[in-house]
């Protein structure tokens, strides 16, 4: 019975006292850290694509790189008049209601520009979009900064368009 007792208090031992080896070499581990620099990398990717949804995200398209892109817009799911919609459009689906051909060319790693047309105003756009300022992995830049310009100009009426700068 002597000898149970002092397995059982050999075991408790071990079990409470074991897990607290394991911190010397978390001491040890973060010593190398420490003694390595810091490299200031880019981040890359904090989006996968140059769009969020129908907006333009930090992102830009890489150097020599032309990224052709086709939008649809659905029509409505439900209207109240009494033309097709609802089930007998697929809820929109069936209703065109614009569709946007684009080509986007990388110049720059950083700088790229965009031309396109859109079929439901006739709307012939483009853009240039400039990243001047980029988040980097050890915080000293903790965001990015980009420059986005547009003009569109509508082909169906003379001397009609429309500038903006974000």
């Amino acid at each position: 019975m002597r000898r149970r007792n002092k397995l059982t208090a050999l075991l408790v031992v071990f079990v409470f006292l074991a897990p607290f080896g394991g911190f010397a070499q978390d001491d040890l581990l973060q010593m190398l850290e420490d003694s390595e620099p810091k490299t200031q990398e880019k981040v890359t990717a904090m989006f996968k694509t140059t769009r969020v949804i129908q907006a333009h995200s930090i992102e830009t398209v890489k150097k020599k790189t032309i990224d052709v892109r086709i939008s649809h817009r659905f029509g409505n799911i439900y209207s109240t008049r009494n033309d097709v919609d609802g089930p007998d459009s697929f809820f929109g689906f069936d209703n065109i209601a614009d569709v946007r051909l684009a080509a986007e060319y990388g110049i720059t790693d950083e700088l790229m520009i965009g031309l396109g047309r859109s079929q439901a105003n006739n709307l012939v756009d483009g853009f240039v979009k400039w990243r001047f300022y980029e988040q980097t992995t050890d915080n000293k830049r903790p965001f990015s900064l980009a420059f986005f310009g547009n003009i569109g100009v509508n082909a169906s009426k003379k001397g009609a368009f429309y500038a903006g700068v974000k």
